[in-house]
């Protein structure tokens, strides 16, 4: 995440991951690319498996969440998954602070 929206961090693994809330991740994303999808996020998960010990990217023992774009079924709410081996995804709200995944559109 690098724009001059407001982060805060998550320390794991050695290093401090950026997390924020729904509008400043999607807005980062939107510098470079877009915010990842919850099947986008579903398929990273399933052809790489674990995130962490692949790469090492923060899954917060579990409790660490990364926001997806797809709309939340309450108002100002999103979409977040847990990219954990066995994680699930959550309707949270948008000033929730999660770690985000921006994704090419291929197309």
């Amino acid at each position: 995440m690098t724009s001059n929206t407001r982060f805060h961090y998550h320390y794991e693994n050695g290093f401090s991951w950026g997390i924020s809330t729904w509008q400043d991740s999607d807005a980062s994303c939107k510098d470079s690319c877009k915010l990842a999808s919850k099947e986008e996020l579903q398929t990273i998960q399933r052809t790489i498996g674990d995130v962490s010990n692949a790469f090492g990217w923060p899954v917060g023992n579990g409790e660490l969440e990364y926001w997806t774009s797809d709309l939340g079924d309450v108002d100002n709410s999103h979409i977040s998954k847990n990219m954990n081996i066995l994680g699930g995804s959550y309707v949270q709200e948008d000033r929730t602070e999660n770690a985000s995944i921006c994704v090419s559109d291929i197309e």
